[in-house]
């Protein structure tokens, strides 16, 4: 199963990409220099020494320099700049060419501005206009990647050869790299699970698609390999299939699916398989006027499951609460039974089910010492078709006070219950140990016996973020209480944690964030945490 899910998410995609021509478009210039410089910031190249750039559709241009605005899709070359097309050809102190028109305008301290198309057949004369001939003076010591050649396909991506990172610490020349500035949103969809490093590296690709290898660095895994492809389809839909450590026997394929049908309804699809199981699982959402219903289906191994609910807008209760109903109805299968505890478990390989829910919410209103004051209350009760429900209380308080703008501290306070109740058969889910419960650092917790199915989860919680001038720099600060039932020695959330963030970005192209917690008040036991992670 999974060499057959690996072949289908690699190789059936590449060969779309591969043989689809809207799926890796054609290149729209080759630009070679003695230096090439990138500005990912600005989408911009620049190219001195010998500027030569051909395009597919017969125009040459040359020249001392040239800047090319992946943005615009425009070109500009200066310093005894000369286009040709065939047999015709006109030198100029510099000369513009948009991509996106078809034109060619020609700047000359003798003749002004003329313009022509590709072809150079025939110059009319035009008013100048500065925009068109901008050339930028960037600060080439933040050059992302630096190179001879580069391919561009507009709007789409470019390939450098070779590519060098001055500014990207840890990051080797190579002798092709295909960055990718397409601005469809749907490329940002990832099939890949976190990763504390992760550099993409563009195989092949065009407007609408994207063969992409990771290199990453996964806590518990260590380095290893990942592919992943992307396919969209306008702003309507996207497919996304990856294989991560591909170079270990814990391989695992994912593929990710969206799409757009309407106005109303969409649709996903996600997929993964590994050498421990696979899962697979479809979502379908309607969108009713300010309502909406979404039904889903899941496998998991041998365990399916699906679900249909309808939600009602939110509406208004009273002093500017609102509040919002939603009702399912579902149905989870299990071979040989889902009730293990009971002898005729296989009576129960089927179970249906029906729930509802109540969500309110407060108004966020003014409070002491110039803070906001919000709540939330979520109550629901789930039924099964044995003698069994489920009740469920979620409640969160959440008190904010901007100390500048800068700095922002938020206090949180959150309520949590849920009782499995089994009317007849209580004692038969949830025995009391007939011998003392240890915790895994051995201390006996007798408090266990007490547990018959309800359980509770208190938590308080203290934040301040700091966010700095440069956006690129902020510090987050928190720290938490949790008071929960069953709450064990190593078990459930810690009953104290302190943790801090920083973001930072170094150097014009690499962000850092780096962050650690730490975990303690389990009767002495407690452990602290790293997280790193390179940022693009």
């Amino acid at each position: 199963m999974l060499r057959r899910f690996c072949a289908f998410a690699l190789a059936v995609p590449a060969a779309i990409a591969l043989n689809s021509g809207s799926a890796v478009a054609r290149p729209t210039l080759d630009v070679s220099a003695r230096r090439l410089a990138f500005f990912v910031g600005e989408l911009g190249i620049i190219a001195r020494g010998d500027a030569d750039i051909v395009m597919p559709n017969g125009l040459h241009l040359a020249g001392t320099a040239a800047y090319l605005d992946l943005v615009h899709d425009r070109v500009v070359v200066a310093g005894e700049a000369r286009a040709t097309n065939g047999p015709r050809s006109v030198r100029a102190d510099a000369i513009a060419y948009d991509g996106s028109t078809q034109t060619v305008d020609v700047l000359d301290a003798g003749e002004g501005a003329r313009r022509s198309t590709v072809t150079l057949a025939t110059f009319v004369s035009v008013p100048i206009e500065s925009d068109r001939f901008d050339f930028p003076d960037l600060d080439k010591r933040g050059a992302y990647i630096r190179a001879h050649r580069a391919e561009v396909t507009a709007h789409a991506n470019v390939r450098f050869a070779p590519a060098a990172f001055p500014n990207s610490p840890g990051a080797l020349p190579v002798p092709s790299y295909l960055y990718t500035y397409a601005t469809n949103p749907s490329f940002g969809a990832n099939a890949l699970g976190g990763a504390t490093f992760d550099q993409p590296y563009g195989i092949i690709g065009g407007t609408t698609s994207l063969l992409a290898a990771h290199f990453r660095y996964e806590d518990g895994t260590g380095p290893t390999l990942a592919l992943d492809d992307h396919h969209v389809y306008g702003d309507n839909a996207y497919v996304v299939t990856s294989l991560d450590s591909v170079q270990r026997n814990s391989r695992v394929g994912q593929l990710s699916a969206y799409q757009r049908m309407g106005a109303r309804f969409t649709q996903t699809l996600a997929a993964t398989t590994s050498a421990y199981g696979n899962s697979i699982s479809y979502g379908l959402t309607a969108a009713l006027g300010r309502s909406s219903a979404q039904f889903t289906l899941a496998r998991y191994g041998r365990f399916s499951t699906a679900d249909l609910s309808a939600r009602t807008p939110d509406r208004p209760l009273f002093g500017g609460v609102t509040y919002r109903l939603r009702a399912d109805l579902g149905v989870d299968a299990l071979p040989g039974g889902l009730l293990a505890q009971l002898p005729d478990r296989r009576q129960y390989a089927t179970v249906w089910r029906h729930g509802l829910d109540l969500f309110a919410a407060t108004p966020v209103v003014r409070a002491p010492l110039d803070t906001r004051l919000n709540s939330t209350v979520d109550l629901a009760r789930t039924w099964y078709d044995f003698p069994h429900h489920r009740d469920t209380l979620v409640s969160t308080t959440t008190l904010t006070k901007f100390v500048n703008r800068r700095l922002t501290l938020t206090g949180g306070y959150s309520l949590g219950f849920a009782y499995d109740v089994y009317p007849t058969a209580q004692a038969v889910f949830y025995p009391a140990p007939s011998v003392p419960f240890f915790a895994p650092d051995g201390t006996p917790w007798p408090g266990f016996s007490a547990y018959s199915g309800a359980a509770s989860a208190r938590g308080y919680t203290l934040a301040a973020d700091y966010q700095s001038n440069d956006p690129n720099t902020s510090l987050h600060l928190f720290l938490a209480h949790a008071n929960d039932f069953p709450q064990f020695h190593g078990y459930g959330r810690a009953p104290y944690l302190v943790s801090f963030d920083a973001r930072l970005r170094p150097l014009p192209n690499i962000g850092i964030d780096v962050g650690r917690s730490y975990y303690f008040g389990w009767g002495g036991r407690r452990f602290s945490q790293w997280t790193f992670s390179v940022l693009p």
